[in-house]
């Protein structure tokens, strides 16, 4: 068995899910119930209805996602063991592991079943993705993922996207450095031995003058 499908079985294994035979069933709303569990993913059955195609870019992404936190996002299947929510997550785990945790919901009716298949995928569409704010987190999460021993893409984003933010943005998170807004309010004196130093030039302040150098 490859490292990866190792691992991948592995931590499915280790999701603190019950098996499904034995996960209780609790009620979620008037006349739904539900449980979750780990379960065969031999049993689980495509959607005929789905819509969603997912091209092997994708399942190789999720299938790198779950390897590095695990299955934390549990299918979700009807009485019968049709997928409603999570035909990507299937087909990523399946090569790698025999069972996955899901969710079962019991009581919907068809209509219902049908509106959330849909409305599951087309209404994440509708979010942007704030791309100053991930810029800002750049520098951060790269020594945080290289420490963890992560790449850049195990994100789900190739490392171009991520200089391409760094070059669009660099500008504003040199100025979000850690200002305190109320200095910014009051006029600028420099003294004797001041540093004053903008972005990577800086001028320090002397008693004959300032003299300009580089902050290397």
């Amino acid at each position: 068995m490859p490292a990866s499908t190792s691992k991948l079985a592995t931590l499915t294994a280790q999701s603190n899910a019950l098996p499904l035979d034995s996960a209780p069933r609790i009620e979620i709303g008037p006349g739904i119930e539900a449980r979750y569990g780990l379960c065969p993913c031999s049993t689980l059955k495509s959607n005929p209805a789905a819509v969603r195609v997912h091209p092997k870019q994708q399942i190789k992404k999720l299938t790198r996602a779950i390897e590095v936190a695990g299955p934390l996002a549990p299918v979700i299947v009807d009485e019968d063991y049709t997928i409603l929510s999570g035909h990507a997550r299937v087909e990523a785990v399946r090569a790698g592991s025999e069972s996955i945790p899901i969710v079962q919901v019991f009581g919907l009716s068809e209509a219902r079943k049908r509106a959330f298949l849909l409305s599951d995928n087309r209404i994440g569409e509708d979010a942007r993705l704030d791309r100053q704010r991930l810029a800002k987190q750049i520098p951060e999460l790269t020594v945080l993922l290289q420490d963890a021993g992560f790449e850049i893409s195990d994100t789900g984003f190739e490392i171009a996207e991520f200089d391409a933010l760094t070059l669009d943005f660099a500008d504003q998170v040199e100025a979000d450095d850690d200002v305190d807004p109320a200095l910014l309010q009051e006029p600028l004196v420099l003294r004797p031995g001041d540093l004053l130093q903008l972005g990577n030039i800086a001028s320090l302040s002397a008693t004959h003058g300032i003299r300009p150098c580089w902050i290397g």
